[in-house]
């Protein structure tokens, strides 16, 4: 069994890679904001090509269910989301040989 320096220095460790990760994903999504504003749908680099490709999902909204959480009206309101569509971008990197 670890001792408690040791899951101490694993934790510490744990804590600091999850504020990178915050750190880092609040960049990535800085940076597709501003690919998205582009207009662009392909953009390369010399190392990489970004395709940007809007992608439709018919899945159930939970925050839209949770904003319109109306109990006298839930089952219709829950059936009408099933026709709704939201759109969202995919961002696909792929390394140039």
């Amino acid at each position: 069994m670890k001792t408690d320096k040791t899951l101490e220095t694993v934790a510490n460790e744990y804590v600091e890679i999850s504020a990178q990760i915050k750190a880092l994903t609040d960049q990535k999504n800085r940076c597709k904001a501003v690919l998205e504003g582009s207009g662009c749908d392909k953009i390369s680099t010399p190392t990489h090509t970004l395709t940007l490709t809007p992608v439709e999902s018919k899945r159930l909204d939970m925050r839209a269910v949770k904003d319109n959480w109306l109990t006298s009206i839930i089952w219709t309101f829950l059936k009408s989301l099933k026709s709704q569509v939201s759109t969202s971008l995919r961002i696909t990197v792929k390394e140039i040989k």
